[in-house]
């Protein structure tokens, strides 16, 4: 998951939600805060629908990173 988030691998994050055994929030959500970094628009909003991943962790880190990178959208969609 972690791999996946951070690259933008659309795919296989959603091949691992399917497994009950992944934690998509593991690391302090590290899957959806560096999908967030990067400005993988797919990860993010496929993992904002996700009740197990909570984007606002770490006093909104993932939003302000987004932010800061400048992507606007991503901002936008967790907002």
């Amino acid at each position: 998951m972690r791999w996946a988030g951070r690259t933008g691998h659309l795919r296989v994050v959603e091949l691992l939600l399917r497994d009950t055994r992944v934690n998509p929030s593991i690391d302090s959500n590290y899957a959806i805060r560096w999908a967030n970094i990067r400005g993988h628009l797919g990860v993010v909003e496929r993992l904002t629908r996700e009740p197990r991943v909570d984007p606002s962790a770490h006093d909104d880190y993932a939003v302000r990173q987004a932010s800061y990178k400048g992507h606007f959208v991503v901002v936008w969609l967790l907002l």
